[in-house]
Parts: C-alpha cells; structure tokens; sequence
C-alpha cells in the first residue's frame, strides 16, 4: 500500500552539503559561593568549557537578578565531596539596574 507524499513547506529548500551545530539549552543549578562586581565564583556538578557563556539567574537577599557570565577557569571541588566543580566566571554584561542591585547588595555584606 503506497501513500501520497504531501508537501507541506511554505518555501522551496535547497539541499547542503556543510556543517553546522545546533546548541540546546542547558538549566543547571549551581551554588554561589562568591560574587563581586566582576565575576563569580560557582561550585556545581556538572563541568562547564573555559570560554562558554551562559545566563545566571540569582536571588541576593530579596531581589531576582539575572547576568551574562563567561566560564574563566574550572577546577575541582575543594571541598573534598567528589563530582563536583568549581566553575569562575566574569560578568559579559550588567545591566544599570542589576549593577545598582548588586552595589548595594555587596556594601550590605561589608564588602
């Protein structure tokens, strides 16, 4: 028994022969263990590539702030718990406002 092939494109493809990567997102959590206005420090389970950027999404004190981090250096836990790593990373960009938020966050812990 032969079915019918429908088309059901809205506009003609052309066939490639090149590479190319699809990147999926991945939710990972972490803990923070250090933060300034530069960069942070993570602890996680999962190993992340120098060079890799990503969203961080963090609560200080009462308030959501969300950055752009670039992963700078990775090590080991130093915590001896097995599994885990130590991710450092850079702030890629801040927001005025997250900026402010994180000021004030920093001069409430007396840093």
């Amino acid at each position: 028994m032969s079915e019918a092939y429908v088309e059901r494109r809205s506009a003609p493809r052309v066939a490639m022969a090149g590479s190319a990567r699809l990147d999926r997102p991945l939710a990972m959590s972490v803990r923070l263990l250090d933060i300034g206005l530069s960069g942070v420090l993570l602890s996680g389970s999962q190993s992340l590539d120098v060079g890799q950027c990503a969203r961080l999404s963090a609560r200080l004190g009462e308030v959501a702030v969300e950055a752009d981090i670039e992963i700078r250096r990775v090590g080991t836990r130093r915590d001896g718990r097995a599994g885990g790593y130590n991710l450092g990373a850079r702030f890629v960009s801040l927001d005025e406002t997250t900026r402010q938020v994180m000021q004030q966050f920093l001069s409430a812990a007396g840093r």
